[in-house]
């Protein structure tokens, strides 16, 4: 048999824009004026990053550097800092994120955090950057995140509010929280959930053409979506790469989706993630080479 392997097709837009990231982006801007922090927390898969990356694609096309209500964005996927001054570190890789370019180790090294993040808010002066969003924040240590509120103070007090964005999963509301200095200044927080059925079906007819007919009530299609908002359970990143699996399926054996299609799929994944996990375990059980079983 042969194999395309062209890549996969897309079906529609890039980015399916749902109600529920439309009003985290609402509440979050709401913040910018003042510099105040929003915290956004929700599981894995949500659309959390999805969201953070429309609002600032968004962001760069509205942008006029003639009109003072406009503004950018920028975005960080931050990691953890091993070693050494956590704060000057989170304060350089904001740096290096606004300009667009890493800090001198001259730089770093001559400077203390307050002049360091100075130099930060005069990148984000410059670009017109007023919002700073800052994915996997539950991995920052509090010096890393106590840096980046620096940054937010001086740019207060340099006259360019500046918002701070912590986005990451459960954990991050307990480690914004041990540091009750900053409780004052989070302006809301946003808490992604699941989809419900209802927006599921939304979201699928949005996704891909086939769903199309959901709106006008087609029984054949709510059962497909029910199938898939089960298995899925309302979560968007694998109800988006399923379909995407389904697609390429179809395609290659020239058959239509259905709520037959959907299921063999679906067990087919399952069932080869369950073999390659039983290879594992058997791989594991087997005696080190030279020696044998007890």
């Amino acid at each position: 048999m042969s194999v395309d392997l062209r890549l996969t097709r897309t079906h529609g837009r890039e980015t399916v824009v749902m109600a529920p990231m439309r009003e985290t982006v609402l509440v979050t801007k709401t913040a910018i004026p003042d510099g105040g922090m929003v915290i956004w927390t929700g599981k894995s898969g949500l659309g959390k990053t999805k969201t953070a990356e429309w609002f600032r694609d968004s962001l760069d096309q509205t942008f006029d550097p003639s009109d003072p209500l406009t503004f950018r964005a920028r975005y960080l996927q931050s990691g953890t800092f091993s070693r050494g001054d956590q704060e000057k570190q989170a304060i350089r890789s904001l740096y290096a994120t606004v300009h667009g370019a890493p800090l001198t180790h001259y730089g770093y090294n001559r400077y203390g955090p307050s002049e360091l993040a100075e130099l930060v808010v005069i990148g984000l002066q410059r670009k017109g950057i007023r919002l700073l969003l800052i994915d996997e924040a539950g991995c920052l240590s509090l010096n890393a995140i106590r840096g980046m509120v620096l940054v937010t103070d001086i740019a207060k007090d340099m006259e360019w509010p500046t918002s701070l964005v912590l986005i990451g999963m459960d954990e991050l509301p307990e480690t914004v929280e041990r540091l009750p200095q900053i409780e004052s200044r989070i302006h809301a927080w946003c808490h992604f959930e699941p989809y419900d059925f209802d927006l599921t079906k939304q979201f699928l007819a949005a996704l891909h053409e086939h769903f199309s007919g959901l709106k006008a009530g087609n029984q054949a299609l709510e059962a497909e979506a029910r199938y898939i908002y089960e298995t899925f359970g309302g979560i968007a990143r694998p109800t988006a790469y399923f379909l995407r699996q389904v697609d390429d399926r179809a395609q290659e054996l020239g058959c239509a989706i259905d709520l037959d299609v959907l299921i063999a799929v679906r067990e087919m994944l399952v069932s080869g993630r369950t073999g390659t996990m039983a290879e594992k375990e058997s791989y594991k059980s087997k005696p080190a080479k030279g020696k044998k079983r007890a």
